[in-house]
Parts: C-alpha cells; sequence; structure tokens
C-alpha cells in the first residue's frame, strides 16, 4: 500500500510528463501550423476577421466585405500579406506565445492606404491634443515661465533625417504615431527626456499596429515596429544638438536607415532612449515626414537663442569586421567534399562614435559609444557521401 508521501509524488510526476507532453504536443502542432499557408488564429484585416484562413480566402472576405471601395487592391493585398507573415518568425516557442496570443487576446492588422508621397503633410504635424482630463493651467505664469513661454523658438540647432525604406502599413501608422508623439516635446534646461515616458506604451489599445521588428537579431512581428527608427533619428538629432545622451542602447543588429553606432533601439518597460538638456536655454522637438522617393523621418531641434556651440559633427572612429563562424552539417546525401553553404550568417561589426564639438578656438572630441553588434553564424553543408562509416550519420542521434 502507498503512503499518502508516495501518492503525492506519483500525482506530481505525473502531472509534470502531462505538462510535458502537452507541451511538446503544442509546440509540434504550431510548428506544423507555420508551416503551411493559413493565417494563424485570432487575425483581424480591419475590421474582417481572417485567421485561419488561407491569404488567398482572405482576400475574396476582405474584397466581399467592401473593403477594396476603399482602398487600393494593391493596398489590400500588402495588408492580407502582412497578416499571413504574422506569427511565423523565430523559434518554435516565440512562434507559440504568438499563437497563444492571437487565441487569447488576438491580432490587428491595419487596412490602410500604402505610403505615397503625396499624401504626406508639407509641415510639422501638430503636437498631441491635451487629454480632456488634465485641466489647462489657470491664473498668471510666473515671471520666469512667462518670458519662456512667449519667448519664440527661433533658432534651428540641430536636424537629422533618415529614409524610410520599408514602407508596409503597419510600420508607417508606427512612425506616424511616434513622430506625433514627439513633436512638440519641451525640454526645460537641466531636465531629462525619456522616450518611453513620452511616447508611452506600444500595444493596440494605444494605436499601434503589428510590424517588423528586430528581436534577438531576428525579424519578428510585433506591435511598434518601426518606433525605433523615431527613436534613432531623435538620438542622432540630440546628438548634433549637443545635448548629453543620458541611456541608450544599440540594437542587436545593423540597420539599412542609420549607420552602425548611430541607432537608439527602445522597447516599452525595458529600453528607453534618455537625454538630458545640458543647455541653458528650453529646446523644443520638432518632428515630421517629409516626401521624397523614399519618403525621410526629419528632426529637429530648435531654441530661443544659439547655443554656444559653433558646430558639432558625428564622426567614425575605428570599425572592425568579424566574419561568421560557418557551422559544419554532415551530409550523407551530398558526395564526398562538396560544400553546400545554406545560410551565410552575418557578419559581426564593432564601431566607435566621437562627437567633435567646436566652441571659438576650442575643439572638443569625445567618444559616444563604443558598440559591437555580433557575428549569426552560417551554417554549410558537407558531403560525405559514400565515405567509410557515413551510413551511422543516417541512424537518429547521431546526427
Amino acid at each position: 500500500m502507498l503512503s499518502p508521501r508516495q501518492i503525492i509524488i506519483r500525482g506530481v510526476i505525473a502531472g509534470v510528463l502531462a505538462t510535458v507532453v502537452g507541451a511538446g504536443a503544442l509546440f509540434a502542432y504550431v510548428h506544423w501550423y507555420t508551416g503551411t499557408d493559413r493565417i494563424v488564429p485570432g487575425v483581424v484585416v480591419g475590421d474582417t476577421p481572417v485567421g485561419g484562413l488561407r491569404t488567398r480566402d482572405a482576400r475574396h472576405r476582405l474584397v466581399s466585405a467592401g473593403a477594396g471601395s476603399r482602398i487600393a487592391v494593391s493596398d489590400l493585398y500588402t495588408a492580407v500579406h502582412q497578416a499571413g507573415t504574422l506569427g511565423r518568425r523565430g523559434t518554435v516557442w516565440q512562434r507559440t506565445r504568438f499563437f497563444l496570443a492571437g487565441l487569447i487576446h488576438g491580432h490587428r492588422v491595419p487596412l490602410m492606404p500604402g505610403l505615397r508621397p503625396e499624401a504626406l503633410p508639407a509641415g510639422p504635424i501638430g503636437p498631441p491634443a491635451v487629454p480632456p482630463d488634465l485641466p489647462a493651467p489657470t491664473g498668471p505664469l510666473p515671471p520666469a515661465r512667462r518670458r519662456r513661454a512667449a519667448a519664440p523658438m527661433r533658432y534651428q540647432i540641430a536636424r537629422f533625417a533618415t529614409p524610410i525604406l520599408a514602407a508596409d502599413p503597419g510600420r508607417v501608422q508606427n512612425i506616424s504615431v511616434g513622430i506625433a508623439k514627439i513633436n512638440g516635446a519641451l525640454i526645460e534646461a537641466g531636465q531629462v527626456f525619456s522616450f518611453n515616458e513620452r511616447v508611452g506604451p506600444r500595444d493596440a489599445e494605444h494605436g499601434w499596429a503589428q510590424a517588423n521588428e528586430i528581436y534577438q537579431g531576428e525579424f519578428i512581428m510585433g506591435y511598434g515596429g518601426g518606433i525605433c527608427q523615431v527613436s534613432s533619428t531623435l538620438y542622432n538629432t540630440v546628438l548634433l544638438g549637443g545635448l548629453e545622451v543620458t541611456m541608450r542602447h544599440h540594437h542587436d543588429r545593423p540597420l539599412q536607415y542609420v549607420s552602425p553606432g548611430r541607432d537608439a533601439t527602445v522597447a516599452w518597460n525595458v529600453l528607453d532612449f534618455q537625454f538630458r538638456n545640458n543647455a541653458d536655454v528650453p529646446v523644443l522637438v520638432g518632428a515630421r515626414l517629409l516626401p521624397g522617393s523614399p519618403p525621410q523621418i526629419e528632426v529637429t531641434l530648435h531654441a530661443p537663442r544659439p547655443v554656444p556651440a559653433d558646430s558639432v559633427r558625428l564622426e567614425e572612429g575605428e570599425r572592425r569586421y568579424e566574419p561568421p563562424v560557418l557551422e559544419e552539417i554532415m551530409d550523407p546525401a551530398l558526395p564526398a567534399h562538396v560544400r553546400k553553404v545554406i545560410d551565410e550568417g552575418r557578419s559581426g561589426i564593432e564601431v566607435k562614435i566621437y562627437r567633435i564639438i567646436r566652441v571659438g578656438g576650442n575643439v572638443r572630441r569625445e567618444l559616444v559609444s563604443h558598440d559591437h553588434y555580433l557575428a549569426k553564424p552560417g551554417k554549410v553543408r558537407v558531403g560525405i557521401g559514400n565515405a567509410p562509416g557515413s551510413e551511422r550519420l543516417l541512424k537518429p542521434g547521431i546526427q
């Protein structure tokens, strides 16, 4: 007869085994599902549920729902294609988390026209409206505040722009929201600006869309994808304005729209970009989209009078490349000594960025960052066909 202690132990073991078996079955199902052409469950394009449908059927459903009469068919197809890529990147664990999140919370792909130069605003986007629950200040302002409020920000002390090379609808929406959030930010002398505090959480409830973002060196779909281009553009403007950067993180891999060492990644409640206004005057942030081919994000800094520095420029110092290591996979199906590269990997980069500030006859050169983007290993199949002992590699657990 089993003792109570033995019964409990066996019950715990049975529960653990059941959990492991269930998790394994779920991983296997997600791995199979994301290899099909069906959209993951819980996905909604515009207002139309398309989860579980093939992309072809999803397009037909959207057209039947009248979406084709509101936007161009090419933009509709782009949205469906974006929906079809959701949850298919990353590890099996990452895909399973995305799969379960879709079942519980759902995923929304915005149905909006693509970015066209003629549709872009010609001037700055206005600052975000004051929430209705924040009453406007009443009564006379203190003299110092009144002087600052009356002083026009007529001097542009810094400007930087980055090209929008990937203009899918979700990314464009997130860039537009991010620009509107930071535009009009006033940073008093000595004040620290927090990007996350200013922009807020990135989720569907706050107007953010799903788009490609970098996670552990790979592109995956996530809310707010594209917001890092806004923070990186602001980062370079801040550097050129001579302001003090107090917190900044680089991505796991180099980007296309800015040089290595010049990026600033952000993630809500995880990674922030912060800087301090070390000038003796308030600084105003301006941000807007500029039309063109490609269109650009422009961020500027303005002050009521010139800052002391005559000029500020950024200079790249040492750059060192680290070639990727190729992992060899023995392949009995290939003839002996034949090598077939299936993944070239990605080179790592180590780079230093300096800031040169000139004030009168004095020149100061300071190290801004020393970044190391790790290399991504590649994979190469090495043929061992007809080699002695190659038949052993066909057995499970050997390769």
